[in-house]
C-alpha cells in the first residue's frame, strides 16, 4: 500500500490552494481530483470578479491555472474518486474507484458541495447556455434581460434581489404557496417592482434554439385547477441548495444535519487529529435552503446549540489554541507568526472587527463567496491548516503544553509566552506560513518566502524543535 504524507481529496479552489501551500511547505502533497475535476467553477463561463484577471477568465481556464501552480510546487495530481475511508487510526486509509488504496498521515478534505438541480434533462442540455447555479458568477451576462430564479428560501430571495439590480425582470418560481425566507428577505422581494413571485409553480422544462429562451411552467400541479403555460426568459438560475460531498467521511467525522463537515471554531480542524476540511464541504452557506422530503428545514447544530456561520465570540480563543497546538506563536493584525519567537511588525491592532457589514449589506452579499470569490474565502485559513498538516508525526502533548502555557502566564504576569515552539514529540514543524484569518484583514494573506527544504524542519534534520528555520 502506498503511503502518502499529505493527501488532498478534491480539486476545486480549496483543494488546489491547499496543494499550493502544502507543496511550498515541502509536504509532497498528493491530490485526487474527485467527482468534478476543477470543481464547480468548471461549469461557469466567464469569471470577472476574481482578482488578477482584468479582462476576465473562463472557469475552466482559471482552474487550469490553479492546477499548474500546484504542480509547479510539486503536487502529484491524480484522477480518481474516493469511495471508502477508514479514519479510525493513523495512518488513515482511503480507497479510490480506480483500485488505488493509500494510507496518509494527514488528510485534507476539499470535496466541495454539488448544487441541487430539479432533475430536468433540459438543465443538462442548456448547461452554460442559460442555466446557472450562481447568480453572482453569471448574473452580469443578463443585464437588461429577463431571468427566472427557482427557490423560496433566503438564498433564492438573495439571488433574485441581486439579479434585479442587473436584469430588467426577474421571475421567482416558488413551489409552495409561501416563501420560506427570513422576514427581511421576503419584504425585499415582495417590494421590488422588478421581481414577480410565482407561487405554487413548478418548472417542467426549458426551451430555446441556441440557449434558454423560455420555461414551461405548471401552476398548482396535480390540482383540479392545474394550469400550464410558458414564460419567456433568457436565464434560468437554480437556488434550491447544495449537497455537500461528505458521505464517505460521515462514519468518522461530525457533520450537521445536511452533511456539511463541522470544524473546530475558526480553524479547518475536524474532530479527528490530522484530518482537515476546506472549502464548500465545510461551508454551510445555505443550510436554511436544505429541505427534506417532509418539508422540514434542518438547522446546523453543534454541541446542542445552533451553529454560527459567521465570526462570533470565542473565535480568537479557538484560533490561538490552534496555533499553540502547532507550536507557533500567532499574531493578529497581519504581523504573521514566529516559531519560538516573537511577532515582529505588529503595531497592536488585532484585525479590523469594525469592518463588518450591516445586516442588509451582509444579506445582499451572502453569495460573494460561493464560486469565483469563494476562491479567496477558501484560501483564507489555509495557513492555519498547513500548521496542522505539517505535524505529521505524533500529535503534540496538548495537556503538557497547556501546563506550560499556564506556567508562562504566572511567570510573565498573565501573558503566556511560547518558548521553543511548544512540545513537538518528534513532529515536523512548518516554518511560518500563516493566514491572517481575521474578517477585517486580507483573507488569504500568508507569510511568504518559505520554500523548499527550509520550509520544514524534520526530527533530526531541522535542528532543535522550536528554533527558527
Amino acid at each position: 500500500m502506498e503511503h502518502i504524507r499529505c493527501l488532498i481529496i478534491g480539486s476545486g479552489p480549496a483543494g488546489y490552494t491547499a496543494a499550493i501551500y502544502a507543496g511550498r511547505a515541502n509536504l509532497s502533497p498528493v491530490v485526487y481530483e474527485g467527482i468534478q475535476p476543477g470543481g464547480q467553477l468548471t461549469t461557469t463561463t466567464e469569471v470577472e470578479n476574481f482578482p488578477g484577471y482584468p479582462e476576465g477568465i473562463t472557469g475552466p481556464e482559471l482552474m487550469d491555472d490553479l492546477r499548474k501552480q500546484a504542480e509547479r510546487f510539486g503536487a502529484d495530481i491524480r484522477s480518481a474518486i474516493a469511495i471508502k475511508t477508514d479514519l479510525s487510526e493513523r495512518p488513515y486509509r482511503i480507497t479510490f474507484d480506480n483500485g488505488d488504496e493509500v494510507s496518509a498521515d494527514t488528510l485534507i478534505i476539499a470535496t466541495g458541495a454539488t448544487a441541487k438541480y430539479l432533475g430536468l434533462d433540459d438543465e443538462k442540455k442548456y448547461a452554460g447556455m442559460g442555466v446557472s447555479a450562481c447568480a453572482t458568477c453569471d448574473g452580469f451576462f443578463y443585464r437588461k434581460k429577463t431571468v427566472a430564479v427557482v427557490g423560496g428560501g433566503d438564498t433564492a430571495c438573495e439571488e433574485a434581489t441581486y439579479l434585479a439590480g442587473l436584469a430588467s425582470k426577474v421571475y421567482l418560481i416558488v413551489r409552495k404557496p409561501y416563501l420560506r425566507a427570513s422576514k427581511i428577505m421576503q419584504e425585499r422581494v415582495l417590494n421590488n417592482p422588478k421581481i414577480e413571485v410565482l407561487f405554487e409553480h413548478n418548472t417542467v422544462g426549458l426551451f430555446g434554439e441556441n440557449g434558454v429562451e423560455g420555461a414551461h411552467l405548471v401552476k398548482r400541479l396535480g390540482e383540479a385547477d392545474e394550469t400550464r403555460y410558458d414564460i419567456a426568459i433568457d436565464g434560468f438560475f437554480l437556488a434550491i441548495g447544495h449537497k455537500p460531498n461528505s458521505d464517505i467521511f460521515k462514519p468518522w467525522i461530525q457533520t450537521d444535519e445536511v452533511g456539511y463537515i463541522l470544524t473546530e471554531g475558526a480553524t479547518p480542524r475536524t474532530g479527528v487529529p490530522g484530518v482537515f476540511a476546506a472549502g464548500d464541504v465545510a461551508d454551510p452557506q445555505d443550510v436554511a435552503e436544505q429541505e427534506d422530503e417532509q418539508g422540514v428545514v434542518p438547522v446546523a447544530k453543534e454541541g446542542g446549540a445552533e451553529r454560527s456561520h459567521g465570526p462570533g465570540e470565542g473565535e480568537e480563543a479557538v484560533e490561538a489554541e490552534f496555533f499553540e497546538d502547532a507550536g507557533v506563536q500567532h499574531c493578529n493584525g497581519g504581523g504573521g507568526a514566529g516559531v519560538g519567537g516573537g511577532c515582529p511588525g505588529v503595531e497592536g491592532e488585532e484585525g479590523d472587527e469594525g469592518a463588518k457589514a450591516d445586516d442588509e449589506q451582509q444579506a445582499g452579499d451572502a453569495h460573494e463567496g460561493e464560486q469565483a470569490v469563494g476562491v479567496l474565502q477558501e484560501g483564507a485559513g489555509l495557513g492555519q491548516l498547513l500548521h496542522g498538516v505539517a505535524q505529521v508525526g505524533e500529535a503534540p502533548d496538548v495537556e503538557a503544553h497547556a501546563e506550560h502555557q499556564e506556567a508562562g502566564k504566572q511567570d510573565h504576569g498573565g501573558e503566556a509566552e511560547v518558548e521553543g515552539g511548544g512540545p513537538c514529540d518528534g513532529a515536523a514543524v512548518a516554518a511560518p506560513i500563516v493566514a491572517d484569518h481575521d474578517e477585517g484583514g486580507d483573507e488569504g494573506q500568508f507569510m511568504e518566502g518559505v520554500e523548499g527544504d527550509d520550509a520544514v524542519g524534520e526530527e533530526g534534520t531541522g535542528g532543535a524543535c522550536g528554533e527558527e528555520q
